[in-house]
């Protein structure tokens, strides 16, 4: 469990026991963690569902841009509404349902 940045408050990014699904059928997103529970393919995908859920600023973290089209097939999207963030970054193998 981790815990978000402290300007932010307290924001668990995800349980241990977390799995990100692959594909995203539904966008099912979860208010407590901020977390789309699927594998998002592209950083374009990410902050179109961020700004769904009221998230309009794209994370310097993300490493790319919010137009970003290549697809990365381990790559989690979040919308932190308590600062309006956008993250788009990796799965660790451990948080993937089918590897």
């Amino acid at each position: 469990m981790g815990c978000g940045f402290e300007f932010a408050g307290c924001v668990k990014f995800y349980d241990d026991e977390f799995k990100f699904s692959r594909p995203c059928k539904n966008n099912t997103y979860d208010p407590y963690t901020g977390n789309f529970k699927c594998r998002v393919r592209t950083g374009e995908e990410c902050f179109q569902l961020c700004q769904q859920e009221g998230c309009f600023e794209w994370s310097f973290i993300s490493f790319m841009a919010s137009t970003d089209r290549i697809v990365r097939d381990n790559h989690r999207c979040q919308c932190n509404p308590g600062t309006s963030i956008c993250f788009y970054t990796y799965i660790p193998y451990y948080n993937r349902d089918d590897d």
